[in-house]
């Protein structure tokens, strides 16, 4: 299923990039309930995801796949699992990360949602998705490091409908040398569920450009700015 459309030198060209609206078409413009019901499923050999109801025990976990060495909890806040929870076979990798806020999954879910965007006492973690993008690397690296051993992993968060599904569509990215499409379209076809929020999209679509441009990255002059910033100065609450 899988294709190599990365030259040897890594310096093809694509003839387009992946744009936004081309991935929702194939994610679909409303988000999953969190109770989807998929099962546990082998996205690629060795890597799997699954609802976190399904995994919340060293036994479930187990009698997924007897193999997996490595969990990826992406949900720290809502997800128990650490070092240890496996047992001491199992190696637990810990991302502090947040979805959007649940008003926004509602939102996106077709159901109504009060917006809590104006008052004052909401934590900026809490107030938007947070920022995926700087955990790619982390987290494909253990990936590659525990399926190069002979072992597997199982990738989570809560419903694994954004968290985690971003960071298997960015190792599919690195490791399979897929645009966002074509990494969307191969989880999307094994785990239905798959439905990075908007800002983990635009993320992904942002790591295909570093992949495939990489000249023209290491050129780029960063700038200081980011989401939560830009956010802060403009006000979260729309005029």
């Amino acid at each position: 299923f899988f294709r190599a459309v990365m030259s040897a030198q890594g310096n093809e060209r694509r003839s387009h990039d992946s744009t936004f609206e081309e991935a929702r078409q194939l994610t679909g413009w409303q988000r999953p309930a969190h109770d989807h019901g998929c099962p546990p499923v082998e996205v690629v050999p060795g890597l799997w995801t699954a609802h976190y109801r399904d995994i919340d025990s060293a036994a479930k976990l187990l009698a997924v796949s007897p193999n997996i060495h490595l969990v990826v909890n992406t949900a720290t806040c809502q997800c128990e699992a650490r070092a240890g929870f496996f047992g001491d076979t199992v190696r637990v990798l810990a991302i502090d990360l947040e979805d959007d806020p649940d008003e926004r999954k509602k939102f996106d879910a077709g159901k109504e949602a009060t917006s809590r965007c104006a008052e004052e006492g909401v934590p900026l973690a809490k107030r938007c998705a947070g920022d995926a993008g700087k955990d790619f690397g982390r987290v494909s690296a253990a990936i590659e490091q525990t399926l190069a051993s002979g072992g597997a992993v199982l990738v989570h968060c809560y419903a694994s409908i954004s968290r985690s599904a971003v960071f298997i569509l960015a190792y599919l990215m690195q490791s399979q040398g897929l645009s966002v499409l074509e990494a969307l379209k191969a989880m999307k076809a094994k785990w239905s569920a798959t439905w990075p929020c908007d800002r983990f999209l635009m993320q992904l679509l942002e790591y295909e450009r570093d992949l495939w441009q990489p000249v023209l990255v290491a050129n780029a002059v960063p700038g200081p700015s980011n989401f939560e910033e830009a956010r802060e100065l403009t006000g979260w609450q729309r005029p």
